[in-house]
């Protein structure tokens, strides 16, 4: 399997990010999940024409997928049984 130096690099970021993220409360995943959120949005049609130029799909498609994505965001965001040892 051939090994892209900026994936490499960015797995073992995640790896050394992971320990630290792991003990940050439910209310601080929460908002970093709306900052995650809010970046998406923020992005708005340069995501859509950029999603669309690599991937081929229709624009309303990416759109929808742009709005799933949010609202699942949301949805972990909001959850009262937001457990800091799962994510």
């Amino acid at each position: 399997m051939e090994h892209i130096p900026q994936v490499d690099a960015l797995m073992q970021q995640a790896a050394l990010a992971y320990p630290i993220y792991r003990k940050v409360s439910g209310k601080q995943k929460a908002a970093f999940l709306r900052l995650i959120a809010t970046g998406i949005e923020n992005l708005g049609e340069t995501l859509i024409e950029t999603a669309h130029l690599e991937t081929h799909l229709p624009h309303d498609r990416l759109r929808s997928e742009r709005q799933r994505t949010l609202f699942q965001l949301e949805i972990i965001a909001n959850s009262s049984t937001f457990n800091t040892n799962i994510f």
